[in-house]
């Protein structure tokens, strides 16, 4: 098994500053580059992002230092040669997943404040958006109150109230947007599908720069195509404190579904990986 990893030498030191509230949310206008358009030929796995100080990657043939995590009995994965299936939903709880997870300090001795790309190649299955009910997300990072390894000093949200940044499915319309999200606080739409992604196989590659100011950007290509980008810009809402924007946890599958009860829904996953700059 490879794992690409690069680990940084000693803790990215964080900015500590003050807060300012706020409960909007909003959408944020995209440059869209045409619509959603269907998936590439199945991949066994799609390579780590190229650059930068940190690098890790989950395929089935690299899964050191990654987890596997369900919210419950009915949530559950099997395995294939070329992924994993993700089942999540089915009986009454407060939320569902079925996910795979990196926990960044607590295994790499990192923390990421900095300008960070995340790719993932996952598939939906054909009856998708026949069993989805609920919201939910397939590819995420979080700012979890976490340990670094070598020295136990805490990182990550200050508060009960994550930080998250995500590619999400809505319930209701089954349009997948990017949103920048502080639990029980607001949130940031930074795009928006302007139609369903279709079933089948797709790779998206997300390039963000925090920013709960002017200075964040980022760009979304899906399937080789960019369908949304931002400059100058903010992409963090101003609630999260400004020691809290870090990246403590890497997701992907299925997250956060938490009106999913009715019916299990299923999400493939062939490969997901994070890079960040130095």
């Amino acid at each position: 098994m490879i794992l690409v990893l690069v680990p940084i030498v000693g803790q990215k030191a964080l900015i500590a500053a003050g807060s300012a509230s706020g409960t909007t949310q909003y959408e944020v206008a995209t440059v869209s580059r045409g619509a959603v358009r269907s998936g590439r030929p199945l991949p066994v796995s799609v390579p780590a992002p190229t650059g930068g100080s940190y690098q890790s990657e989950w395929t089935m043939g690299a899964t050191a230092g990654w987890s596997t995590e369900v919210s419950g009995t009915a949530e559950r994965f099997v395995a294939r040669a070329t992924h994993v299936e993700c089942h999540a939903g089915g009986d009454n709880a407060d939320t569902h997943y079925a996910r795979v997870r990196r926990k960044l300090p607590e295994r790499d001795d990192v923390a990421i404040s900095t300008p960070f790309t995340i790719q993932s190649t996952f598939e939906l299955p054909a009856n998708f958006y026949d069993q989805q009910q609920s919201y939910l997300r397939l590819v995420s990072t979080d700012n979890f109150l976490a340990s670094y390894r070598s020295s136990g000093t805490s990182v990550g949200t200050s508060s009960p109230d994550e930080w998250r940044l995500g590619l999400t499915v809505y319930g209701g319309d089954g349009l997948f947007r990017l949103v920048s999200d502080h639990e029980n606080h607001g949130n940031i739409v930074l795009w928006k599908a302007p139609s369903r992604l279709a079933t089948g196989v797709h790779t998206v590659s997300l390039r963000f720069t925090p920013s709960r100011a002017t200075g964040g950007s980022w760009d979304l290509d899906i399937d080789n195509q960019l369908v949304g980008s931002g400059s100058d810009m903010q992409t963090v809402p101003t609630s999260v404190k400004a020691g809290d924007v870090v990246v403590t946890r890497l997701t992907g599958c299925i997250d956060g579904a938490s009106d999913q009860d009715e019916k299990s829904i299923q999400v493939n996953l062939y490969s997901l990986s994070i890079s960040a700059d130095a």
